[in-house]
């Protein structure tokens, strides 16, 4: 009797583990984010479901771009905990959906930053100003800003219909590694980007709008020309994304593909020459 309690509970332990693996490998301080060492730089992209969030830190810098849902302030702190960042020095929300802002009260209560980014929609739409957030800045079409080793340039295609496609885009350079993230936006978008700016090559593209069938296009992503492309999105979401066009555009263009549904967190390692991805499954 005592061997099949022992047996029961045991396994009783594994079911939930896998159910409950974030939450109580958050417990145990386990994790499966690959920290930066001396000299490195590293781009984390968190599973964080239907939803987007992704840090970048180096030896002297972190930036959080996009703070996920409503529930998944925890999941950014913690990743932020493990990457044994404090404060971060930038905080850029892309656009103020809940999916990608949802998040922002509760990261900034209790990581803060010294610097928190929105376009004038977004400050305008959630009704902050310098005297409710200090540090805002708004960001301004083309401006470029060093947040210490950490390059980010901004992009934006203001539409005034559609908030997913006016998102702030981002470049982001980290010593030789480049990535583009870019929020939401469709088609309509991609190609006001390719026709205002000349260069935009990056070596990661963070798909836009969690791998929509109707963004990351196949002229978007030659003019991107990156060798990795990762998409986040919740495991058997309700949208069915990434879509099966955006998988066959992809697929077609040759990179490799990552995905939180898949491989949950995602860690892109720099060492100042070559970066490497490690994935959690």
């Amino acid at each position: 009797m005592k061997r099949f309690v022992f047996v029961a509970g045991v396994l009783a332990f594994v079911v939930l583990s896998i159910i409950f693996r974030s939450d109580i490998y958050r417990m145990l301080g386990i994790t499966d984010i690959v920290p930066v060492k001396t000299g490195q730089s590293g781009l984390y992209v968190l599973d964080t479901g239907q939803a987007q969030s992704v840090i970048v830190k180096t030896d002297n810098a972190s930036v959080l771009i996009d703070t996920a849902g409503y529930d998944d302030a925890s999941e950014i702190i913690f990743a932020a905990d493990m990457l044994k960042i404090d404060k971060f020095d930038a905080v850029i929300i892309s656009h103020m959906h809940y999916d990608h802002a949802g998040g922002l009260s509760g990261v900034l209560e209790n990581k803060g930053t010294d610097a928190l980014y929105m376009d004038n929609a977004a400050t305008s739409s959630a009704g902050y100003d310098k005297s409710t957030y200090k540090t805002l800045n708004e960001i301004d079409d083309g401006e470029s800003v060093s947040v210490g080793d950490i390059d980010i340039e901004f992009m934006l295609c203001e539409d005034v219909e559609d908030e997913n496609e006016s998102s702030v885009v981002c470049r982001v350079k980290a010593d030789s590694m480049s990535a583009m993230i870019c929020g939401d936006i469709g088609f309509k978008s991609e190609e006001k980007l390719m026709d205002k700016y000349g260069d935009i090559s990056s070596d990661i593209l963070i798909a836009a709008h969690h791998g929509s069938a109707n963004s990351t296009g196949d002229s978007f992503l030659r003019k991107v020309s990156p060798k990795t492309v990762i998409v986040s999105a919740g495991k058997d979401n309700a949208y069915s994304l990434p879509s099966e066009k955006f998988l066959k555009r992809v697929e077609n263009y040759g990179a490799a593909l990552f995905r939180t549904d898949i491989h949950s967190d995602i860690s892109v390692i720099n060492d100042g020459e070559t970066y490497r991805v490690y994935t959690s499954e």
